[in-house]
């Protein structure tokens, strides 16, 4: 009997989150301005800041796939500050993934859906810990997926 559930905690525990490595066989391919929910449901998802060092195209009611100087410029510059400071009006929603990671993948919809109704009032943020690996280690990301949420004072 305790075989049984040291096998199932196992089971959970592998099911719930993904390790950090860089296993690429669950890749998916994402469209330019979406990423399919499901069949009959969109969610737009930016990919253009990725390219630029600055917010000119952080946007509301859609998740914005941000590098690390778009996120030292609007949630926190972990490069330069030692306490945590986030002085925005809005708060915001931080998603912590890997592009390869099968519970990520089924947490996107879920941001996009919330990011459309709370359009104007909470930015959504999607951080590759892959290609940002300065912000993963700033926070301490373990695991992911992790959702982080910065409150306003």
């Amino acid at each position: 009997m305790r075989k049984f559930y040291f096998i199932v905690v196992v089971a959970l525990l592998v099911i719930s989150s993904c390790s950090n490595n860089n296993s690429k066989s669950d890749e998916i391919i994402v469209t330019n301005e979406s990423v399919s929910a499901t069949k009959q449901d969109t969610v737009p998802v930016n990919k253009a800041s990725n390219n630029s060092k600055n917010s000119e195209n952080i946007a509301f009611g859609i998740v914005n796939h941000i590098n690390e100087d778009v996120f030292a410029e609007n949630i926190f510059d972990f490069r330069n500050e030692k306490s945590w400071n986030y002085n925005k009006e809005l708060p915001c929603v931080v998603d912590f993934y890997t592009d390869w990671c099968g519970p990520c993948k089924k947490v996107t919809p879920i941001l996009g859906q919330l990011a459309q109704e709370y359009k104007g009032k909470v930015y959504f943020y999607k951080v590759n810990i892959d290609d940002c690996r300065e912000v993963a280690a700033a926070f301490n990301i373990q695991s992911i997926p992790t959702v982080m949420f910065c409150g306003v004072k």
